[in-house]
This record gives structure tokens, C-alpha cells and sequence, in this order.
């Protein structure tokens, strides 16, 4: 963890304030992340960005306790330097304007002048960042008579021209309009593709959903919750402490309030993706596809057919050498792997490309530990991971000491618990006897009646048949066909270029001249008594 900045038991209040305004805080910051800073008025929000940026105490004075850290040293000790390291968006564009200048250029070239930039330097950076946040036509216009959103545009340029690592944005869209709210939000994402720590106030929540990685919830002068934000911000208990939540969120609450089985709701999107291993080796070759969220789909074809390659964009072990890959409206170029692991989690092939703590129980529980849960949550989904799989008899055990097919099950428990909305099990059911497969049934249905979406890679075409709603084929490097499992296994010419079989059940009752779609043992039974 790269920690840019840290909070050390701070508690701070403004002079002649009865309670203090921030109360045994203690967090920290890494850097390169996007944290959305969220809560009612007076939560101490602002109160906290001061606090990071110094200007609590040394310019509003007050008490404070305890220690802020930005990069290892005390902002109590900094002077004039951190105002290079960290630049600072006012809640009140008003604030921000210096008052000095006469026209917006020189209003936003302001701070690059005091820094002692040569002019030429000055000249180039100002006309990028008045491009960047769409305000060139104002270059020569006084600062004092624009709208409040074109003033507020004003503040974040003169912020992002300084080219500081750190930004504190205290609610830069509260005077802009929604299209004028999503171009900011625009700007601050290329911002975090820079690798900027980014420290945002803002009330609309779902647009934080959208940007932010990890949210602070505050109430009270306290963080009251903190964390990724898909934890945090489909924590129904925060609406009672005051705080907001996406709409999304609320609905998905609501509708599994009314029995509906749904998660997050991401259905996943391949737009022309295309794959090239280095050396040039084309894996895939520019596909197209959609999985609704909740669905249950199952990917066939022959070995090199590009099914891996596929499914490994899909949480971003790969990237896309060519097209997009978008889980709901995120397209994995603009996410970390880590990010995505936290949507898509991914069983592979080979346990032992996964498996790496000496019992099954520590290897079960890694992933939830690194969310940063409670220890009440890590504990019910370990044990919960542990049932669903039958590892909990193996708990203790090395996992390295398991047979192959019960290495399978260890990781796809590890997986089970981090909770993820989609699922990916690539192979599940190589190695597997007539009791793994059952067991492996009942995984499948269980997570799918829960909504989550459930991807299976397989060879096994009778348990394909058994057990998925949709079947994916490929071939070749493309997909040549989607349909039920009936309609693919009894589509003959299709499962000849894919070099598949249909079901041994299907081929034995259509040589005997039963077709009719027959997949399973259920359907011949009907099809030989009906004939």
C-alpha cells in the first residue's frame, strides 16, 4: 500500500467551538485513488479537506490532535510547499478567484506565475487546461462576470494547471448543470488516468458511484463507514445515519425486498474485441456479445477457439488489444485488475495457478480480508464459501495436499467469497466424478438463484446440457452462434465447424431417428414413449 496521506487519531475543533468539528479520525490514503468524500451538511467534510490540505490550524487556527500526514510528514511542518503538492478546489468558486487579474487567462495562469514557471511554459499549460475544462471562449473575460458554473470551471483549472499529485475538490458541481456536472466528472477521470490521488466532496452520490474507487461516509464529525465503494454504497443502514446512496442501490434493495433475486444489475458487453498475444498471435478475433446480468451461460468450443483469452478479458487479466469490454457502463481499460476482481471473479483452469496459502481455510479467506470487511462479514462468508463447496471438512488441511478435483472446489470457494456479482469457472468439471459434477450443479444453481451472472467454460456437453439457460460458441477465434442449449445441440452444422458433439443421450436417440430437440435423459424417455 502506498500511503500518500494519513490521519493519526485527529480530532480538531474550530476556536470557540463547544464540540469539536472532526473526532478520532484515523485513516489513510493511497495513492492513485479516487476516494469520494460523502455525508449530511455539517458531517465535517470540509472540515476534513481542510485538515489534509493544512489550512486547519494554520489558517483557521483552532485545536488540533493527533497528526495529518501527507507523505510522511507532518502538515504542521510544511510551509509554502504543499500548496505544490496539493492542489485545492473551494466549496464557494467566490473563494478561489484572486481578485488580482483581469481576464480568465491570467486569472488561471495566476498561480503558475507565483511558482516562477517561465512564461512559455505558462502559455502552453494554461491553453491545454482551458481546453480540457471547456472554458477557452472565456479567455478574455473578466472571472467577475461569469455565471456561478462557469466560475466554478474557473477554480478547477487554476487548480489542475499547477499540475499537483494530490486534489481536494470540495463539490465542484454544485452551481453546474447536468451536462455541465458530467464534463467535470469527465475531467476529473482523465485526471485519475494520470494517476492523481483525487479526494472529492460531492453530493450526487450516483455519479461518485460511477468515478470514485473507495468512498468515506461521514456523520458527525466521524467516518462512520469507508471502503470500496460497491460495499459501502449498497449499505442500506447508511440511509437511516444520513447519508445518500445511488438509486440504483435503493432499487436493487427493493426489489430483493419483494423476493426478486438481483445483484448489482451489470450486464457485460463485448464490442468488437479483438486479442493479439505478444508476437503477434491473434487469440480473438473481433466479437461481439452480451450477458445480461443474472444470466447463466455456458461457452463451448474446440481447444484454441479463444474461450480463455475471452473470459480473462472479462475481469481484466487481459486487455483488449482491439474494442471494449464494459461491465454495466465501466469499460475495463479505465479500471485496475483489482478493481475489476471485486465485480468478476474468475476460478481458473489450473487451481494451482491460484492457490498459494498452506490451509484451505486461510486460502478461502484471503480475498474477503483484502476488502476490508468487518470481521463479522469475512467470518459468515468464509463459512458460508466453505459449506457451499464442502471444503469446511478440508478447512485445515494444505490445499496443495488435495487431489486436483478438490483443489477445483478450494478455489472456487476463495472465489464464492469475495462475493463477486459475476462468476466466471473456467473448465469446473475437468478431473470431476459423478459427485463433483452434482456438487458442482447445485454451486451453479444456487449462485444463479441468488442473480448472480454465472460463466461457465466447458467441454462436458452433457453437463452444458443439464445445466445452462444459453450456450456461447466459438470457433476460430469468433463466435459463430448463441442460442438455448436445444437449439445449439441440435443445430448440427454449427457443432461440426466447432468441432463439438451433441450430448451422448441426443446422438444416440437421433440415430435412431427421434430428434425433436432431446438433450437430456428426461427428453428421450418422452421422445421413445411419445414416438
Amino acid at each position: 500500500m502506498d500511503v500518500v496521506i494519513e490521519c493519526k487519531d485527529v480530532t480538531y475543533s474550530y476556536p470557540l467551538a463547544k464540540e469539536p468539528a472532526i473526532k478520532d479520525l484515523s485513516l489513510k490514503i493511497e495513492r492513485g485513488k479516487f476516494y469520494g468524500v460523502v455525508g449530511e451538511n455539517g458531517s465535517g467534510k470540509t472540515t476534513f479537506c481542510a485538515l489534509l490540505r493544512g489550512f486547519a490550524p494554520s489558517f483557521y487556527k483552532g485545536e488540533l490532535k493527533g497528526e495529518v500526514l501527507v507523505e510522511g510528514k507532518k502538515t504542521t511542518e510544511y510551509g509554502g510547499e504543499l500548496s505544490a503538492k496539493i492542489g485545492y478546489v473551494f466549496q464557494n468558486p467566490f473563494t478561489q478567484i484572486s481578485g488580482v487579474k483581469d481576464t480568465v487567462f491570467e486569472e488561471v495562469a495566476y498561480g503558475l506565475e507565483n511558482f516562477g514557471v517561465p512564461t512559455e511554459e505558462i502559455e502552453r499549460r494554461v491553453v491545454e487546461v482551458m481546453k480540457m475544462t471547456d472554458i477557452e471562449a472565456l479567455a478574455m473575460k473578466s472571472p467577475f462576470d461569469l455565471s456561478g458554473g462557469q466560475m466554478q470551471r474557473v477554480a478547477l483549472a487554476s487548480v489542475i494547471v499547477l499540475e499537483p499529485d494530490i486534489l481536494i475538490i470540495d463539490e465542484p458541481t454544485s452551481q453546474l448543470d447536468p451536462e455541465g456536472t458530467e464534463s467535470v466528472f469527465a475531467i476529473i477521470k482523465t485526471l485519475k488516468e494520470k494517476e492523481k490521488t483525487i479526494i472529492l466532496v460531492e453530493h450526487k452520490i450516483d455519479l461518485i458511484a460511477e468515478y470514485a474507487d473507495e468512498v468515506l461516509v461521514f456523520q458527525g464529525g466521524q467516518v462512520i463507514a469507508s471502503g470500496d465503494k460497491g460495499k459501502i454504497l449498497s449499505d442500506m443502514s447508511l440511509l437511516e445515519r444520513g447519508a445518500s446512496l445511488p438509486q440504483v442501490a435503493v432499487l436493487g434493495s427493493m426489489l430483493r425486498e419483494r423476493g426478486l433475486p438481483i445483484s448489482a444489475m451489470r450486464d457485460l458487453r463485448l464490442k468488437d474485441v479483438s486479442f493479439s498475444y505478444p508476437g503477434g498471435f491473434l487469440a480473438v478475433d473481433g466479437i461481439n456479445m452480451e450477458i445480461k446480468a443474472g444470466d447463466n451461460v455456458a461457452i463451448v468450443g474446440q481447444n484454441g477457439a479463444g474461450k480463455t483469452t475471452t473470459v480473462k478479458m472479462m475481469n481484466g487479466l487481459l486487455r483488449p488489444t482491439g474494442g471494449d469490454v464494459l461491465i454495466g457502463e465501466m469499460n475495463t481499460k479505465d479500471y485496475t485488475t483489482a478493481q475489476i476482481s471485486r465485480i468478476v471473479g474468475y476460478v481458473f483452469q489450473n487451481p494451482d495457478d491460484q492457490i498459494f496459502h498452506a490451509t484451505v481455510e486461510s486460502e478461502v479467506r484471503f480475498g474477503p480480508k483484502t476488502l476490508k470487511l468487518t470481521r463479522e462479514e469475512e467470518d459468515r462468508r468464509v463459512e458460508e464459501a466453505l459449506a457451499l463447496t464442502g471444503m469446511d471438512r478440508f478447512k485445515d488441511e494444505n490445499p496443495l495436499n488435495l487431489p486436483l478435483s478438490t483443489r477445483k472446489f478450494v478455489t472456487i470457494a476463495a472465489v464464492i467469497a469475495m462475493g463477486t456479482d459475476i462468476l466466471i469457472f473456467d473448465e469446473p468439471t475437468a478431473g470431476q466424478d459423478m459427485a463433483g459434477n452434482r456438487r458442482l450443479s447445485e454451486i451453479l444453481k444456487i449462485l444463479h438463484g441468488q442473480g448472480k451472472t454465472v460463466i461457465t467454460i466447458s467441454h462436458d456437453m452433457e453437463f452444458v446440457a443439464a445445466n445452462f439457460e444459453n450456450v456461447i460458441v466459438m470457433a476460430k477465434k469468433k463466435i459463430v452462434r448463441t442460442g438455448t442449449p436445444r437449439e445449439i445441440f441440435w443445430d448440427l452444422e454449427t457443432l461440426e465447424n466447432a468441432m463439438l458433439k451433441q450430448p451422448y443421450v441426443s446422438r444416440v436417440l437421433g440415430a435412431l431417428g427421434i430428434r425433436g430437440g432431446i438433450i437430456s435423459i428426461e427428453d428421450a424417455v418422452e421422445g421413445i414413449l411419445n414416438r
